[in-house]
């Protein structure tokens, strides 16, 4: 028997050839257990819907997931160092940070249902990006904008005039309808609150004026295709014209601030004074503000700044 050697005798354990109906190659490991990540996306879009997040959410965390599981068919192969590649081919630093939330939403979940022992995502330096100054519309561009909605576009002025004298999100004003309007208060209701808690709105005396208007709808009654394709031709038809991201929000904030104080505009627009400071408010003299206030459907008509 000298010199002889003798193979390792290999004991099968039928737990660990089991089959799972979500994925045909899962199987047992000593690290945990190896998942087709594409599966894994379906279970938590499914979780996340069952939770009552909100539906643009989970298209977003959808559409993410499902392309990077594409290119990472195995959840258990999955390192820091591939998450670190992925997320580096997007030249965006904002890509890149919603890509790294996206995919740590994931490998959460993966761990908390026990697919994974660690997060890989947890290895990796979070991305930091400077705060840039919020984009606001002059006196005289708002004033040419509503000049423009009075005399071409006068069913947009009641989407647009919430936003702009009330400090609704927009995905806010796209679902107001007349039911949640009164004499001096606009009513968002939690079901259409980016915060899911219901607030309101004191209607500024400009604001009930434009929504006067004859021939204004409020957002809810466009279909959203409709409301999006009517935005777009107002803007060709000011073009040149600037509009920043969320630009008339940012006006309401930053007018609003030095006439009716942070505490006041932060309730209405439905966010913090710490948040309304960080990445609403742009510096306005007090005199704008008062000119800002004072653009009611009367001023716009009779005493142009701006010609068209």
């Amino acid at each position: 028997m000298h010199g002889l050697i003798l193979a390792p005798t290999v004991v099968r354990d039928s737990r660990m050839e089991h089959f799972c109906a979500r994925c045909a190659c899962l199987i047992c490991q000593e690290a945990g257990r190896a998942v087709e990540t594409r599966s894994l996306v379906s279970e938590l879009i499914t979780a996340k819907t069952l939770a009552n997040r909100r539906p643009a959410y989970i298209t977003s965390l959808k559409h993410y997931l499902t392309r990077f599981a594409l290119r990472h068919p195995m959840l258990n192969t999955v390192s820091h160092v591939d998450i670190e590649l992925w997320i580096s081919q997007f030249p965006s630093l904002y890509s890149r940070q919603t890509w790294l939330n996206r995919i740590n939403t994931f490998f959460v979940f993966a761990k908390r249902r026990g697919y994974v022992t660690s997060n890989p995502c947890e290895r990796i330096e979070p991305i930091s990006i400077d705060v840039k100054p919020p984009g606001i519309h002059t006196v005289e561009n708002v004033e040419k904008l509503l000049r423009k909605c009075q005399s071409e576009f006068p069913d947009l002025i009641g989407y647009i005039a919430p936003i702009y004298f009330g400090g609704l999100r927009p995905i806010e004003s796209e679902k107001l309808l007349p039911k949640h309007v009164f004499e001096d208060l606009i009513e968002v209701t939690p079901e259409n609150c980016k915060t899911r808690s219901r607030r309101f709105i004191v209607m500024h005396a400009t604001l009930r004026e434009w929504m006067l208007i004859p021939g204004a709808k409020f957002g809810g009654q466009f279909s959203r295709t409709t409301l999006r394709r009517r935005l777009r031709a107002l803007k060709a038809s000011l073009a040149p014209f600037p509009w920043p991201h969320d630009v008339l929000r940012h006006s309401f904030c930053s007018y609003g601030l030095p006439i009716f104080g942070a505490a006041k505009i932060a309730e209405w627009a439905g966010h913090s004074e710490k948040i309304l400071f960080r990445h609403y408010r742009e510096r306005v003299r007090m005199e704008e503000a008062v000119k800002f206030w004072g653009l009611t459907p009367e001023a716009c008509r009779t005493n142009p700044t701006n010609n068209l």
